[in-house]
């Protein structure tokens, strides 16, 4: 950290973009203490161009909700001209949670009961609904031999626990 620091304070250019950025975060605080809460956590970015304030929010539906709020804004930065709302690009505002792979819950005996009555089932689409749903397990059973082999070893439990699987 240090000799990035000393890297920024050695190169002019490094050095007014190191500033610039400190500037615009401390922008963004600051307006963000004039937002209501839910609205404060969607501005990601607010600059100064040109006597222009511009802020950039995460989707359209928040833009718009900024606007009204964007006169009462206008009245705390009396030496901006006006205040200009944009909405980040998509690719920009993804999070980096969405480029992990999705969070299999469903148990695999939960799976392997949707499957099985999967396999009971006539209606096409509800049969392949069902094993779409199986599938949101950490692990698939995935041919009928392994579902076989659960089922055995289930009645199996049961005979020896005194219950009636039928």
């Amino acid at each position: 950290m240090d000799k990035l620091l000393s890297l920024l304070k050695s190169n002019n250019t490094l050095s007014q973009l190191s500033n610039q950025l400190q500037l615009n975060e401390q922008l963004l605080a600051q307006i963000k203490t004039l937002l209501p809460k839910e609205l404060s956590l969607h501005v990601s970015v607010a600059v100064i161009q040109d006597n222009h304030l511009v802020l950039w929010t995460t989707s359209p539906v928040w833009s718009s909700k900024l606007r009204f709020i964007a006169p009462s804004l206008r009245k705390a930065f009396p030496h901006v001209e006006n205040i200009r709302i944009a909405v980040l690009p998509q690719e920009q505002a993804v999070s980096i949670t969405s480029e992990l792979p999705p969070v299999r819950n469903l148990a695999s005996k939960n799976a392997l009961l949707l499957l099985e009555l999967a396999e009971r089932i006539s209606n096409k689409n509800l049969k392949a609904t069902l094993m779409r749903l199986a599938t949101h397990s950490t692990i698939i059973p995935t041919n009928n031999t392994v579902i076989a082999q659960e089922a055995e070893a289930k009645q199996g439990e049961a005979y020896t626990k005194g219950v009636d699987t039928s």
